[in-house]
């Protein structure tokens, strides 16, 4: 299976490891992941952490342009999927789970972190609602990896009939 890449992911997901499984970087419109051969079925929008979630949603411009992106999803894919490399519960914790470093680095900056996990909960909650998008908390970096890998293999289980 060959798995497109967006060109804009930092620290892509290495789908090689797999055997028989191939990873290609090309410009996605909206999503980081789409399976070859399923291109308009399912888009993966990976998530590293909490952190990002907030950077997305955490200001009404942020989320009026994830709104957008999510959009152009849907005039493409029949299904847009967040997957998430962290827990339902680091979401929860967040900004108090941060680390002490990144912690001080912000003040030093003068950033006020007045995001909380419940509220950046209630915004995914919301775009659930709205537009009927997934939202996975896989745990890990390894685990959400695993769970993009299952979901593009049942497409291929699903073709077979």
């Amino acid at each position: 299976m060959i798995i497109l890449c967006d060109t804009r992911e930092t620290y892509p997901w290495k789908f090689d490891i797999y055997e028989g499984w191939y990873s290609k970087t090309e410009k996605i419109d909206a999503g980081d992941y789409v399976a070859v051969g399923h291109e308009t079925s399912v888009v993966i929008e990976r998530k590293a952490s909490p952190s990002e979630i907030a950077v997305n949603l955490g200001q009404k411009s942020a989320v009026a342009r994830f709104n957008r992106e999510i959009v152009r999803a849907q005039k493409t894919f029949d299904k847009f999927i967040i997957l998430c490399e962290f827990s339902l519960s680091d979401l929860y914790g967040y900004p108090k789970n941060l680390p002490d470093h990144v912690k001080a680095k912000l003040k030093e900056d003068g950033v006020k972190l007045r995001t909380t996990g419940a509220y950046l909960k209630k915004i995914l909650d919301g775009l659930i609602e709205e537009y009927g998008i997934t939202v996975i908390y896989a745990g890990s970096r390894d685990q959400a990896q695993d769970r993009a890998k299952a979901i593009f293999e049942k497409l291929e289980e699903e073709d077979l009939f």
